[in-house]
């Protein structure tokens, strides 16, 4: 079991988070980590939940140095933490905040990393097959530059993939910031690659502008008249004129006509031929300076050191080890066997979590018990509370089996029941 930790940075907050750094206390050797705080008001929020412990997930499976890597996920009796690799370093935002906007060089080579770290996540194999990977919120928050001149791609919170157990799975409907995300996304909820392509070329107009840049998303010709206009602001930053050729296809309002991941890396290599992109300089003289003035708060005194303090104070529930999806299976089974289980679906998800995949069967059998036929004595039929528990369980992965068993029980005498199917079908 974890012990509890040593505050020694609070990095800052975002809607859903707080981020601090600590040190494992009574840990022979414990280098400093980096501590994701799932905010209190979000623990009720289960789309919150699910899309934190998805993140996890995702970060656990890809093993490339420019993804932050997550050691394990800690549950403080429901409240989450990410316990993340440590990068003494700060974000491109805060970059530019402290320093304005970015050499030409650097900020194609930023790009260019986070590129090549997308199309490892997109490929990287899992189960079998390609994970798929989309980040989906691109920005220069989410992206980080160590005092060693090295890119990490931070935040996955909305990130979408092919994997099989995530477990929110209508994440097509979060949006990412507005601003970066493609016209497809705000207009048709499209996700693929070309979305993450264009926040990359908004990201560059705005490392080199520190400037928002702003288009209209409803209409393809007044988002190109509003582009057009806006990238005439690039002369202003030395040597990015021949940057707007790339920039017009990056941000392009047709997905269709913006260069594929693989192409957009060569293309930037392209452009960093006569100039390069000596990120270690920038480093040196700004990245350094800024970890410097951080580090000099005390934890206590930052604004958000009363959301965090309880990781000084308490120990972690023991992280559970990864299952095979026999094991996996056979532990939900025996889970749900004790009175009570519907109350305690915390536990339940921290099981599911173990599993390469998600074995749908002992919630099935559950729904299979919700109506049980006179004849059929040998048979247990389900509480009300178990097949809701088990229908809102299913909803995350849904088949056409759960379609099949859900349309069933619409009509059920428990309204539990009938509301708990008729979700999963999408009908409220």
């Amino acid at each position: 079991m974890a012990n509890t930790f040593e505050l020694l940075e609070v990095l800052g907050s975002g809607a859903h988070s707080t981020v601090c750094v600590g040190r494992e206390r009574g840990a022979a050797g414990a280098q400093p980590v980096a501590l994701k705080v799932l905010k209190r008001s979000c623990m009720s929020d289960a789309g919150i939940v699910r899309r934190f412990r998805d993140e996890a997930k995702i970060l656990r499976r890809l093993n490339h140095p420019g993804i932050i890597a997550i050691h394990e996920l800690l549950d403080y009796d429901g409240r989450l933490v990410q316990k993340m690799e440590y990068v003494e370093g700060c974000t491109l935002e805060t970059l530019l905040m402290s320093g304005g906007p970015l050499p030409v060089g650097a900020s194609l080579e930023v790009v260019r990393q986070v590129a090549i770290a997308l199309v490892a996540a997109y490929n990287t194999v899992f189960d079998g097959k390609p994970m798929e990977i989309l980040h989906r919120d691109l920005k220069p928050a989410n992206v980080m530059i160590g005092v060693d001149g090295k890119v990490r791609v931070l935040d996955f919170g909305i990130a979408k993939g092919a994997f099989g157990d995530r477990e929110a799975q209508s994440l097509h409907n979060v949006w990412g910031t507005v601003g970066y995300d493609a016209p497809e996304r705000r207009n048709l909820r499209i996700d693929t690659q070309a979305g993450d392509v264009y926040a990359l070329g908004v990201t560059i107009f705005v490392l080199l502008t520190h400037r928002p840049l702003l288009l209209s998303l409803k209409s393809e010709e007044r988002h190109d008249e509003d582009l057009h206009k806006q990238l005439s602001r690039l002369e202003e930053a030395a040597g990015a004129g021949r940057v707007g050729g790339l920039l017009r296809e990056m941000i392009a309002f047709d997905r269709d006509k913006r260069p594929k991941m693989p192409a957009l890396i060569e293309r930037l290599e392209t452009l960093l031929g006569p100039m390069g992109g000596d990120l270690k300089t920038v480093a040196a003289e700004r990245v350094a300076p800024a970890v410097q003035k951080r580090s000099k708060i005390e934890p206590s005194k930052h604004v958000e050191y009363g959301a965090v303090k309880f990781i000084e104070e308490r120990t972690p529930s023991a992280p559970m080890t990864e299952r095979t999806e026999t094991e996996a299976a056979a532990e939900v089974r025996k889970f749900m066997s004790k009175p009570g289980w519907t109350g305690k679906t915390g536990e339940l998800e921290r099981i599911l979590d173990t599993a390469p995949k998600f074995n749908p069967a002992p919630f099935m059998a559950v729904v299979q018990r919700a109506r049980v036929s006179t004849w059929q004595f040998w048979v247990k039929e389900a509480s009300g509370d178990e097949v809701e528990a088990a229908l809102l369980i299913l909803a995350q992965h849904r088949n056409a089996a759960t379609d099949i068993a859900a349309e069933k029980l619409t009509d059920h005498p428990d309204e539990r029941v009938s509301n708990a199917a008729k979700f999963l079908l999408g009908w409220r």
